[in-house]
């Protein structure tokens, strides 16, 4: 079997969307510990991991302040676990090229995702990871979002969770459990 150099990349991991937080996920605390899992797995192996982040410095936007509780990493999550964290102010990556240089540059051709939430900042990476060739695998159990409402009629979040991950396993990555991709992960270099 071929090893792919495989990274570890959390997106959105942050106390602002824990409960309490201005833009809360459900299923936020059991999505943080699953990251937290993968986190500790990737360590033990010396693999890369990575983190992406929002920070907005701006004075109308009530959220992810720079410098807030709110844009910090949740609890069990520390800056000293990734290899860097890469900062953005919108849902959007497709201006992070730092860090798809960096991956480059190291050789990475795989990239496990987890985080929050699926239907923007997960299903936005995803995307602009397979435009550039990457292959990507999405932890399920390892990300949330929150209910959402379109002209009116209220989505909840499991609805949401499901049809973004159809969408993403149908057109842009394999998705799988924490525990699957632990189980598979000796194919990984």
């Amino acid at each position: 079997m071929i090893k792919e150099k495989t990274a570890l990349l959390l997106v959105d991991l942050q106390k602002e969307h824990m409960p309490g937080g201005a833009l809360e996920m459900l299923g936020s605390e059991y999505a943080s510990q699953q990251a937290a899992r993968l986190v500790a797995h990737w360590k033990d192996n010396n693999w890369p991991i990575f983190a992406l982040g929002r920070e907005i410095d701006n004075a109308y936007v009530p959220f992810f302040k720079k410098g807030s509780d709110g844009a910090l990493l949740c609890e069990g999550l520390s800056e000293t676990d990734f290899c860097k964290v890469f900062h953005r102010e919108t849902a959007s990556v497709v201006d992070l090229e730092d860090f798809f240089k960096l991956i480059n540059e190291l050789g990475i051709q795989s990239i496990v995702v987890c985080g929050m939430p699926i239907d923007s900042s997960i299903l936005s990476f995803v995307i602009e990871a397979n435009r550039r060739n990457y292959t990507c695998e999405v932890a399920f159990d390892a990300c949330a979002t929150r209910d959402l409402v379109f002209k009116n009629v209220k989505v909840d979040a499991a609805n949401i969770q499901c049809v973004v991950l159809a969408a993403i396993e149908s057109n842009f990555a394999k998705v799988s459990s924490v525990e699957e991709i632990m189980s598979r992960s000796d194919n990984f270099a």
